[in-house]
């Protein structure tokens, strides 16, 4: 394990929250889905505006999608449901690689073919799904293995339970939208999917949702337009999820915060990582971005050579942010990717600073 795991100072680490989690070998259909039937049938799994499946409901929609053409309708709706749930499922349970461009719209492929490396066997390790990757072009192709990877780890960050349902507003076709069913229904918690803003207001309402993962701007938004809305909830959402693309406006951070009387929690990742910096409930600062969540080995390099810099982060004015991870892509289609790994780290584009806590500051580059 890379020495600058230590980026973190352990004195800040939250309590009782693990730095790195293992990733058991099951596809996501058989962890997220056939396990939870077996162990508790008529328990909630997912719902949206208009239906509620039970984990033995789902588990039997996913097998009849697994049997069925993908339905791609479903899976390219800007706003998730169960429906694109249940087709997604449906295909990695049969092996069916997905294409999401960057509009979220999703193709299908073969199983045994139409993947960089795939061939049809150990589905658990073939690529399967490619997600649009925005600076470079191209797509970022993952592994059941890698996004379980990224669930787990936020699930584990977020010492993420199996009590309260939680909220994701994202399009499966994301990052965010994968982590967003791919986190609580590891963690044994029902999913609930529904669009931005006053409609996952109302949601949230309705089924108690503990957290809710959202974009920034989107909940900014929300709480200049919908104050009214907003006050009905609060008392409900233990934290609201946050996702930004890079550098954000801490004030409207502050905002969302105070509307909502809830932690609002910045999370930064990227379509061929997952999650990387995230903030944490017991402590976290309206500036930074975060802290390294777990399984997310951050490395600072010099921008220019890229070799590590050989000092704690809390001492470093700036440098250049790369990732070591099981998150990550395991190859990509398209686009110029030639330099994305250097040494075995991804090399990201990020350029960050650190304080004394350990609070990662992103900086323009």
């Amino acid at each position: 394990m890379p020495k600058t795991i230590a980026i973190t100072p352990s004195w800040y680490w939250p309590a009782g929250v693990q730095r790195v989690v293992g990733v058991p070998p099951f596809s996501l259909p058989e962890l997220l889905v056939e396990r939870r039937a077996r162990r508790d049938p008529g328990g909630l799994a997912a719902g949206d505006a208009g239906q509620r499946l039970a984990h033995a409901e789902l588990a039997a929609r996913v097998s009849e999608a697994a049997a069925a053409p993908v339905a791609a309708d479903a899976l390219s709706s800007p706003v998730p449901t169960v429906a694109g749930l249940v087709a997604l499922l449906g295909a990695l349970a049969a092996g069916v690689p997905l294409r999401f461009d960057p509009a979220g719209a999703a193709t299908a492929g073969s199983p045994a073919t139409g993947v960089p490396g795939g061939n049809g066997a150990g589905r658990l390790h073939d690529p399967l799904v490619a997600l649009a990757v925005a600076d470079g072009g191209g797509l970022a192709w993952h592994t059941q293995r890698s996004l379980l990877a990224g669930g787990l780890s936020l699930g584990a960050f977020l010492a993420l339970g199996p009590d309260r349902p939680w909220l994701s507003t994202f399009s499966l076709g994301t990052w965010e939208g994968i982590h967003g069913v791919v986190t609580p229904l590891a963690a044994g918690a029902p999913v609930v999917l529904g669009p931005p803003g006053e409609g996952a207001l109302e949601l949230i309402v309705r089924e108690g949702a503990g957290a809710a993962f959202t974009d920034l701007d989107s909940a900014y938004r929300t709480s200049r337009e919908a104050k009214r809305d907003v006050k009905a909830v609060r008392g409900v959402l233990s934290y609201l999820l946050l996702s930004t693309g890079g550098m954000f406006d801490p004030d409207q951070r502050r905002r969302v915060g105070k509307m909502f009387e809830t932690a609002a929690l910045t999370i930064f990742g990227r379509p061929d990582t997952g999650p990387i910096f995230a903030a944490h409930p017991s402590w976290y600062i309206d500036e930074a971005i975060g802290i390294p969540m777990t399984n997310a080995h951050v490395v600072p390099v010099d921008p220019r050579s890229l070799v590590p810099v050989q000092t704690l982060w809390e001492l470093v004015e700036s440098a250049r942010v790369t990732v070591f991870s099981p998150m990550l892509t395991v190859g990509y289609e398209g686009g110029a990717h030639e330099e994305r790994f250097h040494d075995g780290r991804f090399v990201t584009s990020l350029i960050a600073s650190s304080d004394a806590n350990g609070m990662i500051y992103l900086l323009p580059d």
